[in-house]
């Protein structure tokens, strides 16, 4: 089983390191919900993709990173410490490889589950 949980509220889900976005998208769709975005891979790892600021997005659609709500991280000090978008390094530390801390746990935003068709021409 991996580290994913929700909000009380069921408006945010919070989720551990190792988390592809395949295992969050089961979870997600088995409480009725989804991420307002995705990526076209979903065997990446969720926190790997943001911190290097690769998926999710479009025209016209915010990249995922936008919904990211708060993070706990390890501290190039060693420390564990949490951040969230009252942080004004929030998002530096969310895309710098790994630089500004170690993302062990993120909190995102969720959606009620919607439709999506594909159509390749």
């Amino acid at each position: 089983m991996k580290n994913i949980r929700f909000s009380p509220e069921k408006n945010f889900v919070i989720f551990g390191a190792g988390v592809t976005y395949s295992d969050l998208i089961k979870e997600l769709a088995a409480q009725k919900l989804a991420l307002p975005v995705l990526p076209s891979l979903p065997h990446v790892n969720v926190i790997g993709s943001l911190v290097t600021g690769t998926h999710g997005g479009g025209v016209g659609i915010p990249a995922l990173i936008t919904y990211v709500e708060g993070y706990r991280y390890l501290s190039p000090l060693g420390k564990i410490e949490t951040s969230n978008k009252t942080d004004k390094f929030f998002y530096t530390r969310i895309q710098s490889f790994g630089t500004g801390g170690i993302i062990t746990e993120m909190t995102m935003k969720v959606v009620p589950e919607f439709a999506v068709k594909k159509c390749v021409y």
